[in-house]
């Protein structure tokens, strides 16, 4: 006989999420964990026909669920719980974002630019010499491209507007601790101390927590977060932060000569900002 299933539907940020409840005996004894998440391998649609659960990451996916094209032709279960979550975003700490040219080729390919800055594409347009464009780059005050405060507002009241109709809530809790806990790598990769919250959330939901039990979400409590913390899943992906922005926001686990994990590589802001101007535009 079929069993039934906790179905994930949405980004790679939910993939370790998935990983952590698949690690929860009381849970997997009696549910399978399986998923459609960005980036791995596609999964039997069969199983949303067994689904008891589906936890529902917002976004395109999650419209497409809705108006049931990602169902395959089966039927969800009536009394299938779907718990709605958000995706987890931090636009403030990095504001040069831009398209990068060089994207268009392999350059840079060690790392696919998943941080560009404006600032540098500027500068280099301008002048060829790598210590000219160093000096004019840590000359700017960045508060003269782009207004952080405004930006962090207006990101603020899109965190807010998009989890408007998620059931799992976490736009209070990352404004409330991002200057005092490193809560991002990059704008849309959490860390494991974020990704804990929302797992444990999810454990938390009275939907959730009605289908498997008050004991069995006591046990998940500790494991999902052992799962996660153990694995730091985008730990390899810490996307540099400008000293400029770290002082403007107050960031209290910043410091100037934090080192970030790119491809292998430990690199500070200074040593990232260089290889970044390093490659000349096409």
């Amino acid at each position: 006989m079929s069993r039934p299933a906790v179905v994930f539907l949405g980004s790679c940020v939910l993939g370790p999420v998935q990983d952590a409840f698949a690690s929860v005996p009381s849970i997997t004894t009696r549910f399978d964990i399986d998923g459609i998440i960005h980036g791995r391998p596609p999964m039997d649609p069969y199983v949303l026909a067994r689904a008891s659960a589906i936890i529902l990451q917002d976004g395109m996916l999650a419209k497409a669920f809705l108006s049931g094209e990602t169902q395959g032709g089966f039927r969800v279960r009536e009394d299938a719980c779907v718990i709605r979550v958000p995706n987890l975003t931090l636009a403030a700490l990095w504001p040069l974002i831009r398209f990068d040219p060089r994207d268009r080729r392999e350059v840079l390919s060690a790392y696919r630019l998943p941080q560009t800055d404006r600032l540098a594409l500027d500068i280099m347009r301008r002048t060829s010499d790598p210590g000219e464009r160093r000096a004019r780059y840590f000359a700017t005050d960045i508060r003269s491209v782009v207004d952080l405060d405004r930006l962090h507002e207006m990101h603020v009241a899109q965190m807010r507007e998009s989890e408007r109709t998620c059931d799992v809530k976490l736009a209070d809790s990352i404004l409330e601790r991002f200057q005092k806990e490193r809560l991002f790598y990059v704008t849309h990769h959490p860390t494991s101390v974020l990704l804990v919250t929302l797992a444990q959330r999810i454990l938390r939901h009275p939907s959730f927590s009605a289908l498997v039990g008050e004991a069995s979400v006591r046990e998940a409590d500790t494991l999902v977060a052992e799962s996660i913390l153990r694995c730091e899943p985008f730990g390899h992906e810490e996307v540099p932060i400008h000293p400029q922005v770290a002082r403007h926001f107050g960031l209290e686990w910043w410091r100037p000569d934090l080192t970030y994990r790119l491809d292998g590589r430990d690199l500070t802001f200074e040593s990232w900002i260089d290889w970044y101007m390093s490659e000349e535009l096409p």
